[in-house]
């Protein structure tokens, strides 16, 4: 029996209707992916190509998580509450700026059973990569169709801005809260933590406040990690960090005479 690898390697023909999207062998973007928390922009993303969302297990967890503890006649939902953990203001390559957050949500049942579960990147979604090719029909027609690669990238759907901002910051905590579990034992509950993350060059910042995230420039939080009033700040700030360096600069080389 003769093996034709073109052939076995031809996208497959699907029927989705006008937008005529051809299905690759590559299937990777169908199988579920735990890095991605469920969205409606993941959900709209997949109806597109006539195909549902692929929920990961984590999805699964989080769907069960609801049903355990529902919000309808339930006396006890009035004391569930979010807290934001992380928030990070993202810039993309095309220079749009979007925001993603890591959460932990607190649910109660109808027996005031509290509950507890955390989900992160929380703002992000799949893209699922398409091509454009050249196939050609039974009847010898030839027209170009779409296709996905096979591949996701990450996508964003919050945008930032005052309000969205606004929206996230009430469930943030700004300063140490001190409290007790159901078992009377002292727990505490850290302060939010802020980024900002520049897709275009790999780079991670902390930013010093949630005033700082909101009102600075993006470039500016890369540089110094919070919103600068006045261009003597920004001089300090520049100091200090230079006189960092050369502290750390020392240090290594002591270490190479120590070694030496």
């Amino acid at each position: 029996m003769s093996y034709n690898s073109e052939q076995a390697q031809r996208p497959r023909q699907k029927t989705v209707g006008p937008s005529n999207v051809m299905e690759s062998e590559n299937k990777a973007y169908l199988q579920p992916n735990p890095k991605y928390t469920k969205s409606e922009a993941g959900i709209s993303q997949y109806a597109k190509l006539k195909l549902p969302y692929p929920d990961s297990y984590l999805d699964a967890l989080y769907q069960k998580f609801l049903d355990r503890n529902p919000t309808e006649d339930n006396p006890y939902a009035s004391e569930n509450k979010t807290i934001i953990l992380g928030l990070t203001r993202v810039r993309t390559q095309t220079g749009k700026q979007y925001l993603a957050w890591n959460e932990l949500e607190t649910r109660h049942d109808g027996f005031a059973n509290k509950e507890t579960f955390a989900r992160t990147e929380i703002g992000t979604y799949p893209i699922i990569q398409k091509r454009t090719v050249l196939r050609e029909s039974s009847s010898g027609i030839r027209k170009k169709v779409e296709e996905p690669t096979g591949t996701t990238t990450i996508g964003y759907w919050f945008e930032f801005n005052k309000d969205n901002m606004e929206k996230l910051h009430k469930n943030c905590v700004d300063n140490y809260v001190y409290t007790q579990d159901d078992t009377g034992a002292d727990t505490t509950i850290r302060p939010t933590g802020y980024a900002v993350n520049d897709l275009r060059t790999s780079t991670v910042i902390t930013v010093q406040s949630y005033k700082d995230l909101l009102e600075g420039d993006f470039d500016e939080l890369v540089q110094y990690g919070k919103h600068i009033k006045s261009e003597k700040e920004g001089q300090q700030i520049r100091k200090q960090i230079s006189q960092q360096k050369k502290r750390l600069e020392k240090q290594k080389f002591d270490k190479v005479l120590e070694s030496a």
